[in-house]
């Protein structure tokens, strides 16, 4: 007999003897070392790389040219980074133009803040043998955000562009265009982007977009977002990208996030294409670690594995991919992708149904396996608790540790994913730990486990059968598993299936590494939605192991308290000069020209920022300061210094009111912040109609990007003739103002958003 309940006959022959109790551990630590073999990326070709082929070594040239130093749209900088590049591209005999236009951003819910900017935008071309065949558009974004040099975002895959531009101009195989396009102002909103697909003539030559983009400056290139109808465009990418990493799981998470990229402008307008994107490390996304020398090389080269195959083939083709049904797709370990139309994922399901109901007949033979329908449902309800109980655990969890310590999250990923891990896998166990007290066997638990899997897998089929292969084809694996040994529990049985336990294990682990990366740091309980596939086919082994006994539940708690006492390090660890910490703290001077502040938003400033906040000897308090910060801030007094103020001025014109701004100080940025007792319409920016409005009291926002020296005039309809108004003109100016010197920064810190930067307010209004 057993004492796990996995033999099913007291006169079982000796192979069908139990399990033995290390094999789960053995399961486990075979497929983490798998999966993570599975995530490693190529190694980077050298300089010296055969010509045809894409060498990280080559691109990585232009991004220690280009990713020198801050530039953000509307920086001399920026400037700086505009000619350098298109120095390259004429080098390159590809002609480059530069097209100045106006971007514009907002959202339909939030139409009183509108961003805006003047871009420069840079189009090159490679001609194609059939010049009137639709082209193929790369994308990338040449601007950082201010406190970055950019070099993974986006300069990375510029380089990785030019590098790809290179190796097709020696390509006789294409048939039609290349389009470079390398926009300007993304970060500040999407500006180059918007500007592009609306209004440039360029567009209409378009037939397929390949956008490149990056999160941190690690990680492998994902292919993340598609177009509708792209079936053919993912097939395509399946045959011919060499070492894919694409889950159609990840674009339904992403659609449904408030996140964007350049490429949503391409939708907009109807065209198909891709998103590839690299994500990691994310300490160094939009901040001063993202420089060359951090950026890591295999990411580099592994983007240009991807995408100079993709561009090639499309270059190439007679006829772009027709429009087709979207597919459901996955790759395996990063080396091949499968896909299929939605509907068939009802094939997996249909099958497991099947099995599951084999597996059921099987156990039903012997009645010391104690299963039946009431200790099943209670072993699935026991399952559905584990998964909840772990999600709502490390739901609270990182919400208290983003509380206490926001940017730890990301300094110290790794721990932060490992005490998840921890944290939730002990809770999950804890949970399943009371199986003993329900009475249900380890074949009741696993076919609980496997039921509830099975009803998962079935509503997400039918509500985003794009997401679906997650759950749907582990459940088909465990119950393949789960029939093949109720009828025949051998130990050659038991050996076989914990090798398919190892497999399958480690082609999750790369997959849920990579959802947590983008979503886990501030949103840990992610790990709790890769439970039910793990449970497929390691409830049988956890059970071996003793998770129902005393001695299993002491490990799982023990478990717990290992992921808690990581997650609370992870807070209180010190920041050091591989892994600073970031400030954000910056200079007020008020439209009086007399008030002046030091301000951070930070909830909890850092030992640096407190130091500056004290610079001039006031006394730091609390506070909102509209309208830079709406929310309560650190405010400071700063000691009265000489600030050119922007000039701005209102006046009522033929029934509207009318607003002039200028930049007085070489100032980046422009915001105008204009308040009425009387709601605001028919906005006006030049001979722009904004998407704006602004109820009776609530402040209207236009934030201006790359101003220059002329004024920005702003008009719109006041909702009630001859109601006062009031506008604030803010100029945002990189640097310290004249006069103030910080303390040193210490090595451990570095700044983030409007870090190190100056504003400058001035105020008009009409009675």
């Amino acid at each position: 007999m057993t004492h796990n309940g996995f033999a099913l006959t007291s006169n079982a022959p000796a192979t069908a003897s139990d399990i033995p109790r290390w094999a789960f551990w053995i399961i486990l630590a075979a497929a983490l070392g798998l999966g993570a073999a599975a995530t490693r990326l190529p190694p980077p070709k050298r300089a010296t790389a055969p010509a045809h082929e894409f060498a990280a070594g080559r691109a990585l040239a232009d991004i220690r040219t280009l990713a020198r130093d801050w530039h953000p749209i509307g920086s001399p900088a920026n400037t700086r980074v505009r000619d350098a590049l298109l120095a390259r591209l004429e080098a390159m005999q590809l002609a480059p133009e530069v097209h100045v236009g106006v971007g514009t951003a907002w959202k339909p819910s939030l139409p009183q803040r509108v961003a805006m900017g003047t871009v420069h935008n840079i189009i090159a071309l490679l001609r194609g043998r059939d010049r009137k065949a639709p082209a193929v558009l790369l994308m990338a974004h040449y601007d950082s955000t201010p406190a970055s040099p950019g070099a993974a975002d986006d300069i990375a895959n510029v380089a990785a562009a030019l590098e790809i531009a290179r190796i097709l101009q020696a390509d006789p195989a294409r048939e039609r265009d290349v389009i470079l396009l390398f926009t300007d102002g993304e970060e500040a909103g999407l500006l180059g982007g918007d500007a592009f697909f609306r209004d440039d003539p360029w567009r209409e030559h378009v037939g397929v977009v390949v956008n490149l983009e990056a999160r941190g400056d690690a990680g492998p290139a994902n292919m993340f977002e598609t177009s509708r109808d792209a079936g053919a465009l993912v097939r395509l990418y399946a045959a011919v990208a060499p070492r894919p990493h694409a889950h159609s799981l990840a674009a339904f998470v992403y659609a449904v996030l408030p996140n964007d990229t350049d490429f949503t402008h391409a939708l907009r307008h109807g065209l198909p294409g891709l998103n590839v994107a690299f994500i990691g490390d994310q300490l160094a996304y939009h901040t001063p670690l993202a420089t060359p020398q951090h950026l890591a090389g295999t990411t580099l080269q592994h983007v240009g594995d991807q995408v100079l195959p993709v561009i090639r083939a499309l270059a190439a083709a007679p006829a772009l991919p027709a429009a087709a049904p979207d597919e459901t797709y996955f790759d395996i370990a990063g080396r091949i992708v499968v896909a299929y139309p939605p509907a068939w994922g009802w094939a997996p399901l249909v099958l497991a149904a099947v099995l599951l109901v084999v597996a059921c007949r099987g156990v039903a033979r012997h009645p010391t396996a104690r299963v039946d329908a009431r200790s099943t449902a209670v072993a699935c309800a026991l399952a559905l608790a584990s998964v909840v109980a772990a999600a709502l655990v490390l739901f609270a969890a990182g919400r208290v540790v983003v509380a206490f310590a926001d940017e730890p999250v990301y300094r110290e990923f790794g721990w932060v994913h490992a005490g998840a891990v921890l944290l939730g896998s002990g809770t999950a166990l804890r949970v399943l730990g009371a199986a003993r007290r329900t009475r249900a066997s380890a074949w009741a638990c696993w076919l609980g486990a496997l039921a509830l899997l099975f009803v998962l897998a079935c509503v997400l089929q039918w509500v985003a059968p794009r997401a679906a292969a997650i759950y749907a084809w582990p459940l088909a694996i465990g119950a393949a598993l789960a029939a093949s040994l109720a009828w025949r529990p051998t130990r050659a049985a038991w050996a076989g299936a914990g090798l398919v336990a190892i497999v399958l294990v480690a082609l999750l682990v790369p997959v849920e590494y990579a959802f947590f990366t983008a979503l886990g740091p501030e949103l840990p309980l992610v790990f709790a939605l890769f439970l039910p596939p793990l449970s497929a086919v390691l409830t049988p082994y956890a059970h071996a192991a003793g998770v129902a006994t005393r001695g299993g539940r002491r490990v799982a708690a023990a478990t717990m308290l290992a992921g808690v006492a990581v997650l609370a390090a992870v807070a209180m660890l010190p920041a050091r000069a591989t892994r600073p910490a970031v400030n954000d703290i910056y200079y007020v001077a008020a439209a009086d020209g007399k008030a002046q502040w030091l301000v951070t938003p930070r909830a909890q400033p850092t030992p640096w920022e407190r130091q500056v906040l004290a610079r001039d000897g006031g006394e730091a308090r609390r506070a909102p300061l509209p309208p830079l910060a709406e929310r309560p801030a650190w405010i400071a007094p700063a000691t009265t210094r000489a600030v050119h103020l922007p000039q701005v001025s209102i006046v009522r014109e033929g029934g509207r009111v009318v607003v002039h701004g200028r930049a007085t100080g070489g100032g980046r940025v422009l915001t105008f912040t204009i308040t009425s007792r009387a709601p605001l319409g028919d906005v006006r920016l030049g001979a722009t109609r904004l998407p704006a409005y602004a109820p009776a009291g609530v402040p209207l926002t236009i934030r201006y990007a790359a101003p220059g020296p002329d004024d920005i005039v702003v008009d719109f309809a006041p909702g009630e003739a001859g109601a006062p108004v009031a506008v604030t003109l803010a100029e945002q100016r990189d640097g310290w103002p004249p006069g103030f010197v910080p303390p040193p920064a210490p090595a451990n810190e570095m700044p983030w958003l409007d870090g190190d930067t100056t504003f400058a307010l001035a105020t008009a209004a009409l009675p």
